[in-house]
């Protein structure tokens, strides 16, 4: 399993564009979870993996944003750091 990050690029919602996108995925490249994280990617942030279940996003906007991953899918559980 790893994460990858982008850019909302879709100006549908207005209050997600420009915002940091993260997205899980197995390792054959099949897309577990999908957010819109609503950090706006030009403010600073970083993500990565805090443990090998936890993936957190700290931005300098919305500050630390955390999501855990268990039993093998993962969860989307936000909390905060």
């Amino acid at each position: 399993m790893y994460f990858v990050t982008s850019i909302e690029r879709s100006k549908a919602d207005l209050a997600a564009y420009l915002c940091v996108v993260l997205e899980v995925k197995s390792t054959n490249g099949t897309t577990l979870f999908r957010e819109n994280t609503h950090a706006s990617s030009t403010q600073k942030w970083r993500a990565y993996w805090a443990s090998d279940d936890e993936i957190v996003l700290d931005s300098s906007d919305v500050g630390p944003m955390k999501w855990r991953v268990g039993d093998k899918r993962f969860l989307g559980e936000k909390v905060s750091k």
